[in-house]
């Protein structure tokens, strides 16, 4: 006699991932590129963290209307039909270059005090380049999960998750969700640009 059954994917965290039209990218990049980077100099310990701009609120400036008007009506999707909020206004609270050198890396962390933190990839890369990695945070799972086998991983039971880099790629996701980036192996500076709603 079978058995009818049904697997439900209770609390799932929705991950939005966008490709940005290449022109639009294109008609960003030379401004982006002229922001001034900043690390050593103010005390980041630059193969943990990277570089980042000096400017934290990019999106805000109307050089960047164009890109920024685009990121905010995927976002606005994003929040309204997905993550169920609906508030009056949205903004950028912040926004910044990241740049991750040859041998850095980012550690695990979050965002506090925004809803929604997304990353546009913008530069060269090649197909080493460092992915974006979320981050389930389950001590349960952790504590009982030595017997777990690298075999048949899908999304109820894998505790990390990587997007790989390719310019162009907007991804969007709660701010609490933990991500890292994972050491840079390349030659190349990974470049993306960051931004809290």
């Amino acid at each position: 006699m079978e058995t009818k059954f049904e697997v439900t994917p209770l609390f799932p965290t929705p991950l939005y991932i966008n490709t940005t039209p290449e022109q639009l990218v294109l008609d960003h990049v030379k401004l982006l590129n002229n922001e001034k980077i900043v690390g050593e100099e103010v005390n980041i310990n630059v193969e943990d963290f990277g570089t980042r701009s000096q400017n934290t609120y990019i999106l805000n400036q109307p050089q960047y209307q164009n890109l920024s008007n685009y990121i905010l009506q995927h976002a606005v999707n994003y929040i309204e039909n997905y993550l169920n909020y609906n508030y009056e206004h949205y903004k950028f609270s912040q926004s910044w270059i990241s740049i991750k050198q040859p041998n850095s890396s980012h550690s695990p962390h979050k965002h506090a005090n925004s809803l929604v933190s997304g990353v546009l990839f913008y530069g060269d890369f090649n197909d080493e380049t460092s992915s974006i990695s979320f981050i389930r945070e389950d001590s349960y799972s952790e504590n009982v999960g030595g017997n777990k086998t690298g075999l048949n991983l899908n999304q109820f039971n894998c505790t990390k998750y990587d997007l790989f880099y390719k310019s162009g790629l907007l991804t969007l996701f709660p701010s609490y969700l933990a991500h890292s980036v994972s050491k840079n192996l390349t030659n190349i500076p990974r470049t993306s640009l960051a931004f809290n709603i």
